[in-house]
């Protein structure tokens, strides 16, 4: 009889197991929430995908999920203080992709495994890289952004050329004739280059690139490889922009990302370096270079080949959660091929790291009125569409341990090279002694 029982009772878990992720089938080991809390990367004005998917959600499931809007800046403090003191208020959080080895590390997260095996085939190879930790998935790519080199067609066709560099020596010579003193009044007022300078992810990330297109890496599994021969060659591309060919502007050290926003709606620089959310203010009223711009991979260096990387915010699953199989349907839902193809399509600019979404027919002859809310034609939404499939196809990764802090060790380091403080062999060496001292605390 209790041989019976027990197989009984394991065909009963079975089943319950089996109902608990079919898409909108409801869980029934757990007490039904009436509401569960998402903490978003922002405010949702700016995140319509997710806000949509939300809802629908919502609806399906007559589970309304609250949102709280948390600007970025707090982002990383309010979400570590939630997890670390065992909070179960807080559901389910949009984080950063720097984050998650840690928080997996110390038990914080749940593990995501069984709702990832049927999104993981669709990734771009390496794409899922930083969301395991010790062979499981902590995270789930959501929102994400490729970097680009934003370019001015118009500039460009005046240049006599139709395509945009894809060489760096084609983007040095095409950024020294287009840096000029348009009013002649002494004054450089339209650059060849802007990129972001500041000690921060986006300087980061577009010299990380440059890295990856030449086969380095930075942080290589806390190798800590940045001060080789690629990080090397990599950084002082960067700096001869400023310091040599003089068409990044003498401040770009100080840019950060509003400061390349500005420089694209204002027209002042023929290429800019910087994320793909940026495209969707391009055609608003008052942008300066309305449908006269367009995006490529950065120009490869020599001996290098294409290279994107991306910026994300994975959700993850706060392991306090009340709500652990509801809030692990909705982001099985909102970070599957499905879940990607509305995101790609109600908020342009955001990227999907599926190839295959791109194929898809409602990704390629999106809504009009999707077009509309960003004054894209279809003309220019296949172009750019089919640009950021060519970066997907090309990202490449890394992860590490206490990333976060590995990164403030060593932007400040890259900033002092390109502000020409240091050589760049003095910033990377010096960066690398003091990102093995973060490392002697893993």
């Amino acid at each position: 009889m209790k041989r019976l029982i027990v197989l009984v009772s394991a065909v009963l878990l079975i089943g319950a197991s089996v109902l608990l992720f079919g898409g909108g089938q409801q869980p029934t080991m757990e007490e039904k929430p009436d509401k569960m809390v998402l903490m978003n990367a922002g405010s949702l004005s700016g995140d319509p995908g997710i806000d949509y998917m939300r809802q629908e959600w919502g609806r399906q499931n007559g589970i309304e999920i609250e949102v709280i809007e948390q600007a970025e800046t707090y982002l990383f403090d309010k979400e570590l203080a939630a997890l670390s003191s065992g909070d179960p208020s807080i559901d389910i959080m949009a984080a950063n992709e720097r984050w998650i080895q840690d928080w997996a590390a110390a038990g914080w997260l749940e593990p995501l495994d069984e709702i990832m095996k049927d999104t993981i085939p669709h990734y771009t190879k390496g794409a899922d890289v930083q969301l395991k930790y010790d062979g499981k998935y902590y995270g789930a790519h959501g929102g994400n952004m490729v970097m680009v080199m934003y370019y001015r067609s118009d500039l460009l066709k005046e240049f006599g050329r139709s395509e945009p560099p894809r060489t760096w020596a084609e983007l040095i010579e095409f950024g020294k004739w287009a840096t000029k003193d348009l009013n002649n009044d002494g004054t450089i007022d339209q650059w060849g280059v802007v990129h972001a300078g500041v000690p921060e992810t986006h300087f980061g990330d577009v010299v990380f690139t440059l890295i990856h297109q030449l086969g380095g890496k930075v942080y290589d599994d806390n190798k800590i490889t940045v001060n080789s021969p690629a990080g090397r060659k990599a950084l002082q591309a960067i700096v001869d922009l400023r310091n040599v060919h003089k068409i990044s502007p003498p401040g770009v050290n100080t840019y950060g990302s509003n400061e390349c926003l500005q420089a694209l709606q204002a027209g002042s620089a023929a290429m800019v370096f910087s994320w793909t959310w940026m495209g969707k203010l391009l055609n608003a009223e008052g942008s300066k270079i309305a449908h006269n711009w367009s995006w490529a991979l950065l120009p490869v260096l020599p001996g290098g080949k294409p290279s994107s990387i991306t910026i994300t915010t994975p959700l993850v699953l706060n392991k306090a959660s009340r709500y652990k199989s509801y809030a692990k349907d909705f982001i099985k839902y909102y970070t599957s091929y499905e879940g990607q193809v509305t995101e790609v399509v109600r908020e342009f600019g955001n990227v999907a790291l599926m190839p295959d979404v791109y194929e898809d027919p409602r990704v390629k002859n999106p809504p009009a009125e999707e077009l509309a809310k960003v004054n894209v034609t279809p003309e220019e939404w296949t172009e750019l569409q089919g640009r950021i499939l060519e970066a997907v196809k090309v990202v490449q990764l890394e992860r590490a341990k206490k990333q976060g802090e590995l990164d403030r060790a060593l932007w400040p380091e890259m900033n002092a090279a390109l502000s020409g403080i240091k050589s760049v062999e003095q910033a990377l060496a010096d960066a690398e002694v003091q990102m093995k001292r973060v490392n002697e605390g893993i």
